[in-house]
């Protein structure tokens, strides 16, 4: 980066103010963003992350301190995985060191996965009692029905002997 990429922003952030009408440029809050590509918390959110920048990034996790730092971090982590999901998939069946550090910020998400897939094989247990429950009582009228036959068939039996038609 050099001056006139900072003067380009800079004239960039005063030319919207001036089309949004404002009396004085500087008179409400605006905030000029420059980002270089080396910074690894910006660079993890691509779809070509490296393998070396994917380690600089769960190295950089696991070296914050707060919980709301480790917070946000998981979601930037979160975003490169989702992204990069080869990379990732790859690191983990090979038992690449830093994916101890990215099991532990996926935790949580795997906790919920499996509450989840918890509550989905209760649920499928559930309907499968109810399917057995509905199939005993269909048997359970299948052989309702077949005593039935059996007495209609018996009694016009007895009608014929009778000599009773029909």
């Amino acid at each position: 980066m050099n001056a006139g990429t900072f003067y380009k922003a800079l004239s960039y952030a005063c030319l919207y103010k001036a089309e949004a009408g404002a009396a004085d440029i500087f008179d409400a809050d605006t905030t000029v963003s420059i980002v270089r590509e080396s910074h690894v918390w910006i660079t993890s959110l691509t779809r070509t992350l490296s393998r070396d920048d994917a380690r600089e990034l769960l190295d950089n996790c696991a070296e914050l301190g707060s919980e709301e730092d480790r917070r946000n971090a998981d979601s930037v982590v979160n975003v490169a995985s989702e992204a990069n999901v080869e990379l990732f998939k790859k690191m983990i069946q090979e038992g690449d060191q830093m994916c101890e550090e990215l099991k532990e910020l996926l935790a949580p998400e795997i906790v919920e996965f499996k509450i989840r897939l918890a509550e989905q094989d209760a649920k499928l247990a559930d309907n499968a009692a109810k399917l057995a429950d509905k199939d005993a009582k269909l048997a359970d009228n299948a052989a309702k029905l077949a005593d039935n036959a059996a007495e209609i068939a018996k009694l016009k039996k007895l009608l014929a002997e009778a000599g009773i038609k029909e």
